[in-house]
């Protein structure tokens, strides 16, 4: 069997052609990292399940502090700069460890990663920093009198 491009950490697949196999330049593993790069468009995961069933997506880690990061989604500019972010974290029951949060980060132009939002165990949503401004649409679906907003 043959291997076209074959390299250190790069995933086998099949060409197609018999006997012959391609090692993915775009798609390596090492070190516990599975890595997908381009230089197109649309580049990404898809899990697609043609059956009844639902997909899924699975963070598992094993902390033990409160507020401990479980599953991270980030965003980085050119790979360098993270200007986004998802954490998906613990509560603060340690004991039990089942409680969990999930936070809203973004980052200021020059500035660093900060807690925008959460939305805690308890389903309340949290606005760390900023402010909340409605759009011109739900101002319209309450009429000119506005809404009641209640504030505890």
């Amino acid at each position: 069997t043959t291997i076209n491009s074959n390299a250190d950490n790069r995933l086998i697949t099949g060409s197609g052609t018999a006997n012959t196999l391609n090692g993915e330049s775009n798609l390596t593993f090492g070190s516990d990292l599975l890595n997908i790069s381009s230089t197109t468009s649309a580049l990404g995961l898809r899990l697609t399940n043609t059956g009844n069933e639902y997909t899924n997506i699975q963070f598992s880690a094993a902390r033990t502090g409160a507020d401990s990061a479980l599953g991270i989604i980030n965003a980085k500019w050119n790979n360098t700069s993270e200007v986004a972010a998802i954490y998906l974290t613990a509560g603060d029951d340690t004991t039990n460890k089942d409680d969990g949060k999930i936070k809203f980060y973004t980052s200021a132009a020059s500035g660093s990663l900060a807690n925008r939002m959460e939305i805690l165990n308890d389903g309340d949503v949290k606005i760390t920093d900023g402010d909340l401004v409605i759009g011109t649409a739900v101002q319209q679906a309450f009429g000119a009198g506005g809404f009641i907003l209640f504030l505890r």
